[in-house]
């Protein structure tokens, strides 16, 4: 259960990131999606782990 609160943390700090990124470069669109897409495969993956795995 510790690993999926840990993709789940990973995956918000990703998201996190990628906005920075967004914000702080010019012409970074590519890079803040790919970041985006990294952020929300780790959130998921925690969330899927999260209710597969016993308490």
């Amino acid at each position: 259960m510790l690993i999926a609160k840990i993709l789940q943390i990973l995956g918000m700090v990703e998201l996190g990131h990628a906005l920075y990124i967004g914000i702080s470069q010019d012409n970074a669109m590519n890079k803040e999606m790919l970041l985006l897409g990294i952020g929300v495969i780790l959130f998921t993956l925690g969330r899927f782990l999260e209710k597969k795995l016993p308490q």
